[in-house]
């Protein structure tokens, strides 16, 4: 039995709309989905004639890509950062978000492409970044610290389990994973007063008493537990996100299942007499979107230098952020993943360097376009500067017309006809019109057609000979 998802004198007009097969694929799939009404039966197909992309849509992601691509070339070069990701798996993201269908995705408002938050690519590359501090981890860190990941994505409290939800054995397991992960970090007490004087300037009451948490602490371990469980503060790192939108050539989007067996356990109902969940539950097959393998995932990240030289200044040094960074995004890539459902395989991708050299080559251009046209419009400054008042007006007049493809002569001839000077501007403004005639061999003394009355440059030559004697 068909639900309709949207009221019924809608549906016919939308049935009937040839348009709508050129909608993005996320105004489809949220303000127009299943116009007929959700076919319970058959989820899969109503997600079938939603998924598809259309030719403009991947028209506007490409206009989109151009468009980051201009506003990140405009950035210095020392703040900027770019890698470019092949997905190597499916990518799915925004599944909590609400639809008929009960799993939703992430859409770019008002667009409505697929996209990965900059906040969800930020909580990714952090992550792979303690990971590779952490010492029951990879241990590849270098010579960079727990301390610098803070300065870099900014401090937050990690808030230990036990204080959220009392007793219980899960609980308790919880507990036991957060002290492991926790002291697996390898942190000085120097580092943590240091990084204290630099972010709580301008909050003594609070550094004073992590100082006399911090000293009340013996053991190292104990100390950053205690520091990270009982901070109150949060940091902004100097690192920053852009939202992701994955470039895709296949023609529509996936679709996968997700099917859990304890949907009993999950609503609190009781099934073959117990409320537990157990592998007799009856299976609920779930369909959500997925980007396929194969696109293109393009990371733009941008460090506030100037900032992270006040606070840490090693990282500025030689550029070493960049080292966190790239040893981060790398790791991510391959075993992170970035999106939904990473702990069975989906997000992970490989590092494009090939389509990294394209892009760096295509920002040298863009900053080559900007920097050449900032010296044009200087000289240009410089030249309207010395000109003579009229002439500077008729410039102003020639940059601001309503009408890009009108030509120069006929701006000013309109408006030297309705007598926008007088006198001996007007003389001048009609010296600059013969000038501009003569190099485009407009200027006609003598008519050649039979009718002169029709000739359009005669006639404009006579009104310009006419105000050149003071009209």
């Amino acid at each position: 039995m068909s639900v309709p998802s949207i009221p019924k004198y809608i549906c016919h007009g939308l049935n009937e709309c040839h348009d709508l097969k050129e909608a993005p694929v996320g105004h489809r799939f949220s303000m127009y989905f299943a116009p007929g009404g959700i076919n319970k039966k058959d989820k899969v197909g109503d997600l079938k004639a939603a998924a598809s992309i259309s030719p403009s849509a991947k028209k506007m992601v490409n206009a989109v890509l151009s468009r980051q691509l201009s506003l990140f070339s405009t950035l210095p070069t020392n703040e900027r950062y770019c890698v470019i990701g092949t997905s190597t798996a499916p990518f799915t993201t925004g599944l909590g978000s609400e639809h008929p269908l009960e799993s939703g995705f992430a859409f770019l408002s008002p667009y409505g492409l697929p996209y990965l938050p900059g906040s969800g690519v930020k909580g990714a590359v952090r992550r792979a970044a303690e990971e590779l501090v952490h010492a029951n981890f990879f241990g590849q860190s270098g010579d960079w610290t727990l301390v610098d990941i803070w300065h870099l994505f900014g401090f937050e409290r990690w808030k230990n389990p036990s204080s959220c939800v009392k007793g219980g054995p899960s609980r308790t397991a919880e507990l036991r994973d957060w002290k492991a992960w926790v002291d697996g970090f390898r942190v000085d007490h120097k580092e943590i007063e240091e990084y204290l004087d630099s972010m709580l300037i301008h909050d003594h009451a609070e550094s004073t008493k992590l100082r006399k948490l911090l000293e009340s602490q013996d053991d190292g371990k104990a100390r950053l537990r205690s520091f990270v469980d009982q901070s109150t503060f949060h940091t902004r790192g100097v690192l920053e996100f852009w939202d992701v939108i994955p470039r895709i050539d296949d023609k529509t989007l996936g679709i996968d299942v997700m099917t859990p067996h304890q949907s009993h356990y999950y609503e609190g109902k009781e099934h073959l007499g117990s409320t537990s969940p157990h592998d007799s539950g009856a299976p609920n097959p779930i369909p959500f979107l997925t980007v396929p393998a194969n696109a293109t995932f393009t990371f733009y990240l941008h460090c506030d230098v100037s900032r992270l030289r006040s606070v840490a200044p090693w990282l500025v040094e030689r550029e070493h952020w960049r080292d966190v960074v790239q040893a981060a995004f790398e790791h991510a890539l391959k075993w992170v993943g970035f999106g939904a459902k990473t702990s069975v395989g989906f997000g992970t991708m490989k590092r494009d360097r090939a389509n990294e050299i394209k892009a760096a080559v295509r920002i040298r251009r863009e900053v080559e376009v900007k920097q050449r046209a900032a010296r044009e419009a200087n000289v240009r400054s410089k030249r309207v500067v010395q000109m003579h008042p009229v002439e500077r007006h008729i410039s102003e007049l020639i940059d601001n017309r309503e009408d890009e493809n009108m030509p120069e002569i006929t701006v000013i001839f309109n408006r030297l006809k309705s007598n926008t000077w007088t006198g001996a501007n007007m003389v001048k403004a009609a010296e600059w019109l013969k000038s501009k005639m003569l190099e485009t061999n407009l200027w006609t003394e003598k008519s050649r057609k039979k009718n002169p009355k029709k000739d359009k440059n005669y006639q404009r030559t006579l009104f310009v000979i006419k105000c050149l004697k003071g009209g």
